[in-house]
């Protein structure tokens, strides 16, 4: 499902980041319509988790690394944001670079 699909109507965040606020913004700023279920990060979901998140009854959507955690229990309906990066200068030949004279 695309991330416009899911501005369209209303679902459930996710996230198990030490850092959510970007992302809160960026999709204020898209106007999506959630509900925000924030774990520590790293969070190891529990059952207790998982019926709360599963309670709400909507689409689930979570960070890429979160999902890696919340696949295993199967849950219905569970989306993740793919991680992206991208640079704000320079290139990424130069970056690859780097890091392969490193090694």
């Amino acid at each position: 499902m695309l991330l416009s699909e899911f501005i369209n109507q209303e679902f459930v965040l996710v996230t198990g980041i030490a850092q959510p606020k970007p992302l809160l913004m960026h999709l204020d700023q898209l106007g999506a319509r959630y509900t925000h279920l924030p774990f520590a990060d790293h969070h190891p979901f529990g059952s207790v988790d998982l019926e709360k998140i599963t309670n709400f009854n909507l689409h689930i959507l979570t960070t890429e690394k979160d999902y890696v955690r919340l696949k295993p229990h199967n849950l219905k309906n569970l989306y993740y944001l793919p991680i992206e990066q991208r640079f704000l200068s320079g290139k990424s030949e130069e970056f690859d670079s780097l890091i392969k004279s490193q090694f």
